[in-house]
């Protein structure tokens, strides 16, 4: 199953199709895969796959291959908005927080598929605060939303009610919110 169908039932074209067709045009995001190295600075095992709009990022996904599909090299795979990188330290993220739901490894296709298109195709007001999408395949899996220095307590728990309704409120029963405290 390729990373653009939603069922089994559907057509790839019509997925694709009906997928594709919702996300926004204008904003952009950067495909970032962490190397998992346990040695240096956190941001030297961070790799750039690419930037682009919603449907690139897509395409570069499709091409990179289901997260937990077997032969998929090890290490975490995320998405950004393309003006902010993935780590604690970026001024944008310095006093932020994530949402982070563990999973079975058979639920991480379709969960990690229906939290990227929800935050593509979501109104501005549903994930407003959303900076980022983490994905972290071990012995389990780990999604988590990242969310700006700034966010509200009420986008915070729209975040965590409107992720809810996108992957199963079965899946994110576990959810916890972490909020960042930068060192002194």
């Amino acid at each position: 199953m390729g990373i653009l169908m939603k069922s089994s039932s559907e057509a790839p074209e019509e997925a694709e199709r009906s997928s594709i067709n919702h996300v926004h045009p204008a904003q952009t995001y950067t495909l970032w895969y962490n190397l998992k190295q346990n040695t240096g600075p956190w941001s030297d095992s961070l790799l750039e796959i690419a930037t682009g709009t919603a449907i690139e990022i897509l395409e570069e996904l499709n091409a990179f291959g289901l997260p937990s599909s077997p032969g998929q090299p090890r290490g975490d795979l995320c998405i950004f908005r393309s003006h902010i990188v993935p780590m604690w330290e970026d001024p944008l993220q310095i006093r932020g927080g994530r949402w982070t739901v563990d999973l079975k490894k058979p639920q991480v296709d379709i969960a990690w598929y229906r939290s990227v298109m929800a935050w593509f195709r979501a109104k501005e007001s549903e994930w407003s605060a959303v900076t980022g999408i983490y994905l972290m395949i071990r012995g389990r899996a780990r999604i988590a939303l990242w969310f700006a220095d700034g966010a509200d307590t009420s986008d915070i728990k729209n975040i965590r009610n409107y992720w809810s309704e996108v992957i199963g409120s079965d899946l994110t029963s576990n959810a916890s919110c972490n909020m960042h405290q930068p060192a002194a």
